[in-house]
């Protein structure tokens, strides 16, 4: 796998229009930024850094490739034509593999993973910030179990081996600056 980076941008998303944009706006946004891959070659996701007590919520794949099976990671997906923006793709994604519906509103922008997966795609993956109640108890929902078999809440100094490698550069810089700050100020950044 190739890293591209992960760049840092805070902000609420509906103040940002990144995640307003749909399927085809966003990939024809970070062609430029792949070169001279064409767009059918470019898949876009969001993922979610979900927080609960000064704890952040994993799941283990059990269905995926031979590579990531048994791996460790946070919840979201790719986004899908049907999707009507960013932000409409990641709560759907959040709610198939938890069974939570979390409005937008609530995710915090934190930034873009960009990187080539080896499988001749690149990926541009928006992640986000959600702060969960108390209330709120995440189940892994039965139309996910091929791909996942637990969801499971981790203290930031007790992760799990084997990360899904996509994520493990999102959780270090989390578990080095702050979990629980809000996403501007973990980032010493004002928001968007």
């Amino acid at each position: 796998m190739l890293w591209l980076g992960f760049f840092l941008l805070p902000g609420f998303c509906f103040s940002n229009n990144i995640c307003q944009l749909n399927l085809q706006e966003l990939i024809a946004r970070e062609q430029p930024f792949f070169g001279q891959y064409t767009q059918a070659r470019i898949r876009v996701a969001g993922i979610v850094v979900a927080m609960k007590a000064n704890k952040v919520l994993l799941a283990r794949r059990v269905g995926a490739s031979a590579n990531e099976r048994g791996t460790w990671g946070l919840l979201g997906g790719r986004m899908e034509e049907r999707d009507r923006d960013l932000v409409v793709a990641t709560s759907r994604e959040f709610k198939e593999e938890a069974s939570l519906e979390i409005h937008g509103s609530r995710f915090e922008y934190l930034g873009r993973i960009s990187y080539h997966g080896g499988d001749g795609y690149f990926y541009a993956t928006y992640v986000f910030l959600l702060r969960l109640s108390e209330a709120e108890k995440p189940q892994l929902s039965d139309s996910e179990k091929q791909k996942l078999d637990r969801l499971e809440f981790f203290e930031p100094e007790n992760l799990p081996p084997h990360l899904f490698s996509t994520n493990e550069e999102v959780l270090g810089f989390l578990a080095k600056h702050g979990w629980q700050k809000p996403a501007d100020e973990l980032l010493g950044k004002k928001p968007l």
